[in-house]
């Protein structure tokens, strides 16, 4: 299997927003995406953003800790 990453550099199988969409979970996706998203403040990813980690990430991160390590890579 192919290992996608997406914008936010999150593996996308490790990501709840995925999780929720392949599960057909809409209020759990609709909670989730609620916050404001990298694509839509016009970042290059998640890791130049101003608001860099937020609380999206931060949960994210408990799930998927190489997705931090990703991203702070990306930062230095």
């Amino acid at each position: 299997m192919t290992e996608v990453t997406a914008y936010c550099r999150i593996k996308c199988h490790e990501c709840p927003v995925y999780q929720a969409t392949i599960n057909n979970n809409i209020e759990e996706k609709a909670k989730i995406t609620k916050e404001k998203c990298g694509s839509k403040l016009n970042v290059k990813n998640c890791s130049t953003c101003i608001d860099y980690p937020c609380d999206k990430l931060n949960k994210v991160f408990d799930k998927s800790p190489e997705a931090k390590t990703t991203l702070e890579n990306l930062r230095r």
